[in-house]
């Protein structure tokens, strides 16, 4: 469990001094930059708040996709033990299906909504749901209008279900008879809100419509949309959460602006007839954006106005109308100094003096309700927060750059010139037509200029350096030879890495800032393109063949290609290098020999004759002869016939893998080709990573997925190498950057977050 940081814990005491308040908003927002932690802040206020005494603590916890939101929920309840952790986060992912679900006890209860599938704005394209969701609404409808449910066609519900129907209702029946009391007579209350009254007439014309009235019936799928949002309503309305996390919601900030007029959304922010509302704490690194880059429409507070909105939302109207009066002073008073900034000027240090008052003033009126930390304001404490700056000079070529935007765009819109050409690099070729600037352009013809061609692509040709000094700054930190790397490097290597990792940066994420959405992509785009002709040979067709070629293809008969990718069950069962972990990779070899050996017939290595010593069949063959020994020969067959399709080759390379003779004698250099596929075979790391946090990978059901996954998704990413021999280039880079141990470390993660 992460222990917060200083900066963290002020927040979270701040967090909660605003929540102490129990007749107040109960309102936060923690704003810190990206990377410092927001999760943590969360944590901890959840952590606290579930010592209060008060049982359960009820979290929804909102993001703005599923992976999100499953991924973080239990870091959230991360301060829980095994069990309460496990009961807290075995909950359903949608508001709809909580009245459904058994309620847990347990003294702290998350649930990871998201806004599409939970808070449907009432703009928003409504959808059918799950078909648990639909069971139980028709047993709902049920009880509450019984006539109309009768009347109501059944495919409306049913929609896609067909055979699994029946036993969806039965269960949604047995689930009912345990639902908290008056359920019923909240859905009919949400129904009301959703549809208008009188609501069984209502109801009629939503599903059959009223031709007097031209209004046509609404579709399935829409009115089953509706009863769900009833649904959710229903929920909410009879269990109240008492802390609501918004995370990043900037992305569904429409949950803010639709508030009042959703009778879904209010019950969740703003709950009818509580005493305490709901606890909210909004987390996001960018809650707000501003309106325009121009100098002459900042004034005042327009260039502030999602600012204010959202002050509003955490602090109520008169907050925003006295931040409103500051902010527009503060500005005025900037502009005055930066207009009259002469040290000589008498009252220069009077105004100095007032906008610091101002800005003092602002703090106080703004502290209560949000907290912005940014990453040099703790950089003494954290050296890693910190931001290390990078020489970004200028070189003459930049200015030609700019001058030809200029140049490009017509005179009105010349000033926005200076903002694009700062951020983005190439902004002749990258804005493209969603700028109006760029639209509207005649951009100039300018062969002089480095610029991006198809021709330049299709040689591999990438200049020494782009006229971009920003960029130029971020390829020193980020040259092609490390982003050539196919993964990072562990964080907890098993043994001293190679290659291209040896020399790798200890910490190889970069968070970029960009203020144009041209940004991340061209940077994308160039820096790529600079891997590509630094990886991919030049002399062999260019870019166009080498991304057609294609190095792992299976041959008729067992060869590396198969062995290198086969998750082979024998050694993924007998061999771990994990065993010697922190040792000198030749120590790990001989652990691995060992193991081999241990698991095969005492004797098996002919060491009598030179002929003996010196055989060297395939390793196909060879591993292929051993599974066969061992009872594991078929199951591996059946694992690659799933996988290869109509492939005539390779369905001869499998036929041929069943009819290998049991192996009886093993030379000493086919035994170092085992150890040597023990180590390096991603096949191999792949089936032995994942079996550590899956034990039943390697079952006949689940085996042909792990194939699967290792030939068509861990070969196709691997596939067309540098150099000559692509398997032995695959295998060294296994081994150089400690593969099997960066997949150990994902693997964990997702085991944490996962279902």
């Amino acid at each position: 469990m992460s222990i917060p940081k200083p900066f963290q814990e002020a927040a979270v005491d701040a967090a909660l001094s605003a929540f102490a308040y129990q007749a107040g908003r109960r309102r936060f927002l923690v704003a810190d930059e990206v990377g410092l932690g927001k999760t943590v802040v969360a944590k901890e206020v959840a952590r606290r708040m579930a010592d209060d005494g008060r049982r359960p603590l009820v979290i929804y916890y909102v993001a703005n996709g599923h992976a999100v939101s499953h991924q973080n929920k239990g870091r959230i309840v991360g301060f829980l033990d095994d069990g309460q952790l496990e009961k807290a986060t075995k909950t359903p992912d949608r508001l709809s299906l909580i009245a459904v679900a058994k309620r847990p006890d347990n003294p702290v209860l998350i649930y990871a909504l998201t806004p599409a599938t939970s808070f449907p704005g009432a703009r928003a394209r409504l959808t059918g749901g799950r078909k648990e969701e639909r069971a139980f609404l028709k047993v709902l409808l049920e009880r509450a209008y019984p006539a109309f449910a009768r009347d109501l066609d059944p495919d409306i519900l049913r929609l896609s279900a067909r055979g699994s129907w029946d036993w969806a209702v039965k269960d949604a029946e047995t689930k009912f008879e345990t639902s908290p009391a008056h359920l019923t007579q909240r859905f009919r209350e949400a129904l009301a809100a959703e549809f208008g009254e009188p609501v069984r007439a209502k109801l009629e014309v939503a599903v059959l419509g009223d031709a007097e009235k031209k209004i046509k019936p609404l579709k399935p799928t829409t009115f089953v949309g509706h009863l769900r949002r009833a649904l959710a309503l229903a929920t909410l309305r009879h269990q109240p959460p008492d802390l609501v996390i918004l995370d990043e919601f900037q992305r569904y900030r429409q949950i803010l602006e639709e508030k009042d007029a959703d009778p879904l959304l209010k019950a969740l922010l703003e709950p009818a007839n509580s005493t305490v509302p709901p606890a909210i704490l909004l987390l996001s690194a960018t809650p707000y954006r501003l309106l325009s880059t121009r100098w002459e429409e900042t004034k005042g507070s327009l260039a502030h106005a999602e600012l204010l909105e959202l002050i509003e939302f955490l602090a109520g109207p008169r907050v925003r109308e006295r931040a409103k009066t500051l902010f527009s002073e503060f500005g005025d008073k900037l502009r005055d100094i930066a207009a009259n900034a002469d040290a000589s000027r008498p009252d220069l240090a009077d105004d100095v003096a007032e906008a610091a008052k101002l800005r003092d003033e602002l703090r106080s009126l703004l502290t209560p309700v949000m907290s912005r930390t940014e990453r040099d304001s703790v950089a003494s404490t954290d050296p890693l927060a910190g931001t290390q700056f990078l020489d970004a000079d200028p070189e003459p070529e930049d200015f030609q750059v700019y001058r030809h935007l200029v140049d490009s765009f017509t005179e009105d819109v010349r000033y926005e010139a200076l903002p694009y050409w700062s951020s983005v690099p190439l902004p002749a070729q990258s804005l493209g037509p969603r700028y109006a600037a760029w639209k509207r352009a005649k951009i100039k013809a300018a062969p002089k200029l480095t610029r991006m061609t198809r021709e330049r692509r299709n040689n591999l040709s990438a200049p020494t350096a782009w006229p971009d000094a920003k960029l130029r700054a971020l390829s020193g930190v980020a040259p092609p030879r490390l982003l050539s790397l196919p993964w990072v490097a562990p964080s907890l290597p098993w043994w001293p890495l190679g290659g291209g990792w040896k020399s790798a940066a200890v910490d190889p994420k970069l968070l970029m800032f960009s203020r144009f959405r041209a940004t991340p992509p061209s940077v994308a785009a160039l820096l790529s393109f600079g891997v590509e002709a630094h990886s991919l040979p030049k002399n062999k067709g260019g870019y166009e063949k080498a991304y057609k070629r294609r190095r792992f293809k299976l041959a008729a008969v067992p060869g590396p290609v198969m062995a290198a990718f086969h998750p082979s069950p024998w050694l993924i069962r007998h061999t771990d290098p994990l065993a010697k972990a922190g040792e000198p990779l030749s120590v790990i070899r001989k652990l691995v020999r060992r193991q081999i050996l241990a698991v095969l017939p005492k004797g098996i290595v002919e060491r009598d004759t030179l002929k003996a010593r010196q055989r060297h069949r395939s390793i196909g063959q060879v591993v292929a002869a051993i599974e066969r020994r061992a009872g594991m020969g078929e199951q591996s067959a059946a694992g690659w016939s799933s996988a290869i399709g109509d492939d005539r080759a390779a369905r001869s390379a499998v036929q041929k893998w069943l009819q290998v003779q049991p192996i009886e004698r093993l030379s000493p250099i086919e035994l170092e080709d085992l150890v040597d596929y023990a180590i390096g075979a991603p096949g191999v790391a792949l089936g032995r990573a994942l079996l550590r946090h899956d034990p039943t990978i390697l079952a006949p059901a689940r085996y042909p997925a792990l194939v699967q996954l290792s030939w068509q998704g861990l070969r196709t990413y691997l596939d067309n190498p540098p150099g000559k021999t692509a398997v032995e280039q695959v295998m060294s880079a296994v081994v150089d950057g400690g593969f099997e141990s960066v997949l150990d470390e994902h693997f964990w993660l997702r085991a944490q977050n996962l279902p």
